[in-house]
């Protein structure tokens, strides 16, 4: 199949269904521009979303929630208050435990990724890698 021949080239390997599921939290995932709310707003919208995780910076603010909270997300950002567009809502895989590599590993793991993401026979690609920009 396609996606061996690209794992094979790669150094990639195909695992069972499942096999690195436990090292992944399906969530909610929101972005927000900081421009069209208040820090407060966020705050709030994330305490009642139950929220899992927040990262921010100059531009936005990206929120996860649990899964079981990614239905209310819109109705939370236009309630109490609140009218925040988001820029993106998604459910996504958030990595439990992200592993740090150099810049030539993330290379290989990033080219890996685009070729599987250009297969018709992929949907989504999560990956637990990261390098520190510096």
């Amino acid at each position: 199949s396609e996606l061996k021949q690209i794992l094979d080239k790669n150094g990639g390997k195909i695992a069972s269904p499942n096999a690195v599921s436990h090292l992944f939290v399906q969530c909610g995932y929101v972005e927000i521009r900081r421009a069209d709310c208040t820090e407060e707003q966020v705050y709030d919208a994330f305490d009642e979303l139950e929220g899992l995780d927040m990262e921010e910076d100059d531009e936005s603010y990206i929120l996860y929630v649990p899964f079981s909270q990614a239905g209310k997300i819109q109705q939370v950002l236009s309630s109490g208050g609140r009218q925040i567009t988001p820029l993106t809502i998604d459910v996504i895989y958030k990595p439990l435990s992200p592993i740090e590599v150099d810049s030539s590993v993330m290379e290989k793991v990033e080219h890996l990724v685009d070729m599987l993401e250009n297969s018709d026979d992929v949907q989504n690609v999560y990956t637990n890698v990261y390098t520190s920009v510096i």
